[in-house]
């Protein structure tokens, strides 16, 4: 997952899992981006805001005006941490709902039937946050851990087997460019990275 100020994208690289391949509707790449261009923590953090419930939002939002009226690019204080933090915690679960796939139920002549549609996040074994927020926010990794289920029940989320790693150094992206010329010492670099403050 890359959450910045201005998006939130979302790429996944799995089969999925071969009981959930055998009740997909339909076929779903190996590798499967979205970029979620109303979801960042500061251009479109309004928008964030506006797709939640007023449950959600005075649960989690109660000073959103304050700080929609008095926080900046960069988080400079504790308070300003928090709301990026609770915008990136928003900013995952929305992007991760419009990616990931779902079981569903069909009723046929032969009665009930239980389907899976969509891309299938089951089996994934590692979730590595990158981007602007998740390298430089302090709960990064406790935020990419709150994403992972314990049980598929509906959502086609990865199962609490994924390991978190974060991009520290924040160098994923241009080690795609280096990779294509330099392919070991791209992941040397990236290893070096997720491993940086573990």
């Amino acid at each position: 997952l890359d959450v910045g100020g201005a998006t939130t994208d979302v790429h996944s690289v799995t089969e999925g899992s071969p009981a959930i391949q055998m009740i997909l509707m339909s076929p779903e790449p190996f590798a499967k981006r979205t970029v979620e261009g109303d979801l960042g923590v500061f251009v479109s953090r309004r928008n964030i805001l506006d797709q939640l419930s007023e449950r959600e939002l005075n649960e989690s939002f109660p000073d959103r005006e304050y700080y929609l009226k008095n926080s900046s690019e960069i988080p400079s204080d504790n308070g300003e941490i928090d709301f990026v933090e609770r915008l990136t915690v928003a900013c995952c679960k929305l992007a991760l709902k419009r990616h990931a796939g779902n079981m569903t139920e069909l009723y046929t002549a032969h009665g009930r039937k239980v389907t899976a549609v969509g891309k299938d996040l089951t089996a994934v074994k590692t979730i590595i946050g990158t981007g602007g927020a998740l390298t430089r926010l302090p709960h990064s990794k406790e935020i990419l851990q709150s994403l992972r289920v314990r049980e598929v029940i509906k959502e086609l989320y990865p199962t609490t087997d994924a390991v978190v790693k974060i991009d520290h150094e924040y160098i994923m992206a241009s080690l795609g460019v280096l990779s294509t010329q330099f392919p070991e010492a791209a992941i040397l670099l990236l290893q070096q990275s997720m491993e940086a403050k573990d």
